[in-house]
């Protein structure tokens, strides 16, 4: 039997985050410079190869988009999803709909009455119809695993902040899919969270998720500035959930390619060697 061909970030993942003994892992990026969903494409393609379940909700790309990367890496998602181990849903067009529905509904005729009432329109259900799907195909996915690990992975939250709806809204959005999760199969919540920029939400938002998360895989750029050589540092910190757990802090630094990524300790880059 072939061993399991992975990348050397996925090694990394699958050493050091533990991936079926986790509660919320949380890819965040420290500011507007860096982009973190190299890791997103990279764990979505270990979760693949590792035989889970997974649902994966497209809230900041399309899902073309994610199909069209993973053959670049080598990683078809199309054959998960012919099988129904991979769920994929489009988020930002069933809130569109969602919106549409809630508008009509609401008897919103005017383009002046739709920017009045855009947010109530989110406030009302909209993520609560999201909510209902997603837990729906959690469900779904774990009454068809014999014995598969489940996971649910979400390719931007903090791009709900963008959309108008409330932090508050989105915490217990989260908390509703987590627990949900740890109720019926013991799955994992995998999700990104951006800072944009000076935007104090996005950085709370964020924030408030690395403080409840038990794997936090945290995106940063160099202190030093732009370099051709390093394009940023990945910080690896996985919480002891038990005492008799190790605590594991990891900084790594990284330069991204087009169909691959390589990463190394810190000071050891060709460029500074």
């Amino acid at each position: 039997m072939n061993s399991i061909k992975r990348s050397q970030l996925e090694d990394i993942l699958l050493q050091d985050c533990q991936l079926g003994d986790n509660d919320l892992v949380l890819i965040s990026e420290s500011d507007c410079h860096v982009d973190g969903t190299f890791v997103i494409h990279s764990l979505l393609s270990l979760y693949q190869k590792e035989n889970y379940n997974i649902c994966f909700l497209a809230i900041s790309q399309s899902i073309s988009h994610y199909l069209s990367v993973s053959k670049k890496i080598a990683t078809d998602l199309k054959p998960s999803i012919d099988s129904n181990k991979l769920i994929m849903v489009d988020g930002l067009k069933l809130l569109g709909l969602s919106v549409v529905k809630d508008c009509v509904d609401m008897n919103i005729q005017s383009i002046q009455d739709i920017e009045t009432d855009f947010e109530d329109v989110f406030r009302k259900n909209s993520l609560q119809k999201l909510l209902d799907l997603l837990n729906s195909n959690v469900d779904k996915l774990y009454s068809q695993s014999n014995g598969s690990p489940t996971v649910l992975m979400i390719d931007n939250i903090s791009f709900l902040l963008t959309l108008g709806i409330s932090f508050k809204d989105i915490v217990i959005f989260c908390h509703s899919l987590s627990q949900h999760l740890k109720e019926t199969s013991c799955g994992t919540l995998v999700m990104l969270s951006s800072v944009y920029g000076e935007d104090d939400k996005s950085e709370a938002l964020t924030n408030y998720f690395k403080h409840i998360s038990s794997t936090c895989l945290e995106i940063n750029s160099l202190s030093s500035g732009y370099c051709k050589d390093v394009h940023g540092e990945l910080r690896i910190t996985r919480k002891r959930k038990l005492e008799r757990q190790k605590k594991i802090e990891k900084t790594l630094q990284f330069k991204i390619s087009d169909k691959s990524i390589k990463l190394w300790a810190l000071g050891l880059s060709s460029a500074v060697l």
